[in-house]
């Protein structure tokens, strides 16, 4: 897995988002956005995975990460990605979903929380 940035006051995990489209071109840029809009504390790599040139192609267009799968289902993209995640923390999401705010920080939020459950070192 990835890389566990420690300074003197936190630790940080290395994050990685997914985004899994099939034949979404319309809609994927305002996807990407929203991550790239948020001020996500840790470092994080976003990766687009879809079976299409051209949601590839904007994707590309925002410097994100891609992945051409063989269009054989999202569980089946997603396994293909797996391997080449840098994360501790995955997150997935899809070419048609919105995010806003800061909402990547308040999952983290959650995840940290040690108050919350399930909570261990080992999430």
């Amino acid at each position: 897995m990835g890389k566990v940035y420690k300074d003197i006051y936190t630790t940080y995990f290395m994050i990685s988002i997914i985004i899994t489209s099939y034949y979404e071109p319309k809609t994927i840029g305002k996807a990407i956005e929203g991550f790239l809009n948020q001020k996500i504390k840790e470092p994080y790599e976003l990766y687009v995975c879809a079976p299409d040139n051209e949601t590839l192609n904007i994707a590309k267009g925002y410097g994100v990460k891609t992945l051409k799968d063989p269009g054989t289902g999202k569980t089946n993209a997603i396994n293909l990605l797996l391997p080449k995640l840098k994360g501790d923390i995955i997150i997935l999401s899809d070419g048609d979903v919105y995010t806003f705010g800061n909402s990547v920080n308040m999952i983290l939020k959650q995840l940290y929380n040690k108050n919350s459950l399930p909570y261990n070192q080992y999430i």
